[in-house]
């Protein structure tokens, strides 16, 4: 048992009386009755759901948000300009609340595109290889789009992704790709990487990187720095603007419940956003003073990289989540989260058996919400039992995980207790 393990079971109760006390003094309570209540597919009665970090449980107010904007095109394109919610106006009141989210300046950052889409642009901008410079790196697990982006990027300058993608692996008897380890890479390579690409949170593992650490040893090396947040956003506490981040990518569908599938957001720091030769995609809507037929002239900022209108529908079934995170700050939702996994990390120590380990980081500055499990035997038996005996609604990933996201806006303590007694009934 580690240090952090055994001062976790010597200060945190076990017991669903501690659960119900969390609960009944927790700041946050409010919120759950915001969010819908998921159903079993054949049964139809209410799951718990556990499964944000694959697709973010609705909120109920979106679907009312969705619905005004159908009214509001009853009136034709003229709405689109006038009144309080005319549709020009709307990206702008949601960039200020994203902004708080990510820990940047409104102009820092767009709700355009898509994630994948998103991470193209910003390698195509930021990926400027030579003979001596020309590593991407990542960090396994990593996801396979943006494996496949990489590998996208190098061949189209020339460069072959056996040299020139650098994927970090776990060392040898660990489950993790540590910052240590990354550093490490950076001090001894980074003279050859250009653009340090990794995820803030990894997508398998839960694990949070330290991403202040990581882009002040990028830049020291002189190397750029992207990163893929979509299991971050709403997640764990980010400023990327102070941190010098160059640049990230997201998505809305997980920890900030937007559509599926739907519009992603951007940043860019603001030295970038107002160097003119910084290479960005041209669009109408990135159009800026002085562009002319033939001409183009980004505007500055992450406005600079947005080609096309975002989808108007998209906006206003995220508008409800960001006016909550609004509402109840990153503070308090990171405070809780950090209650719940440390409550859900000593529960499982109470399961007597050697088909589990965690692998999600025990310091709570290395996680977010979500808890990754490793399971050797039996994987998708044990989430279709949980799903179909329990209704608790988790997903699997390949090869041998099982994640659980115990999001803070509507998971309660007692809703952590019924999910460590089940699994150690499965088990």
């Amino acid at each position: 048992m580690s240090i952090i393990i055994a001062f976790i079971m010597a200060t945190t109760p076990i017991t669903q009386d501690y659960a119900l006390e969390q609960d009944a003094k927790d700041p946050l309570a409010e919120a759950r009755s915001e969010y819908v209540v998921t159903k079993h597919l054949e049964s139809g009665e209410p799951t718990t759901y556990f499964s944000d970090m694959s697709l973010g449980l609705a909120q109920i107010a979106s679907k009312e948000s969705v619905r005004r904007y159908f009214d509001e095109v009853e009136y034709g394109h003229r709405s689109r300009f006038n009144g309080d919610r005319a549709w020009v106006k709307h990206p702008q009141k949601l960039h200020d609340k994203l902004a708080k989210i990510v820990g940047a300046r409104a102009d820092e950052v767009i709700i355009a595109g898509t994630t994948q889409t998103n991470a193209n642009l910003l390698l195509n901008a930021f990926y400027k290889p030579t003979p001596e410079r020309n590593i991407i790196l990542l960090s396994a697990p990593t996801f396979s789009g943006n494996s496949s982006i990489a590998n996208e990027h190098v061949q189209m300058h020339g460069y072959s992704e056996t040299e020139s993608v650098l994927t970090l692996q776990p060392k040898e008897g660990k489950e993790l790709v540590s910052t240590n380890d990354i550093l490490e890479a950076l001090e001894e390579r980074g003279s050859r990487i250009s653009v340090v690409f990794l995820d803030g949170v990894n997508y398998v593992t839960g694990q949070a990187l330290d991403i202040k650490r990581i882009t002040q040893k990028a830049h020291e090396k002189g190397c750029k720095v992207i990163f893929d947040l979509a299991q971050a956003v709403g997640n764990i506490p980010l400023n990327l603007h102070e941190w010098n981040v160059d640049a990230a990518n997201w998505c809305h569908y997980k920890f900030l419940s937007g559509p599926n599938g739907g519009t992603g957001g951007l940043f860019v720091h603001q030295r970038h956003g107002e160097d003119p030769d910084l290479l960005r995609p041209a669009g109408w809507k990135a159009e800026g003073p002085g562009s002319t037929r033939g001409h183009f002239v980004p505007k500055a900022g992450a406005a600079g990289f947005q080609l096309s209108s975002s989808s108007t529908l998209d906006l206003y079934a995220l508008e409800p989540s960001l006016e909550l995170f609004d509402k109840v700050g990153m503070d308090a939702v990171v405070e809780k989260s950090r209650g719940l996994t440390t409550f859900f990390l000593a529960l499982l120590q109470t399961i007597d058996t050697e088909k589990i380990t965690i692998v999600t980081p025990e310091d709570p500055s290395q996680r977010g919400c979500m808890i990754s499990l490793k399971v050797t035997e039996n994987r998708q038996e044990i989430v279709d039992r949980l799903y179909n005996e329990y209704h608790i609604d988790c997903d699997t990933r390949d090869p041998h995980y099982i994640r659980f996201a115990l999001t803070p806006l509507h998971t309660s303590y007692n809703d952590v207790y019924n999910l460590a007694k089940a699994l150690k009934e499965v088990f």
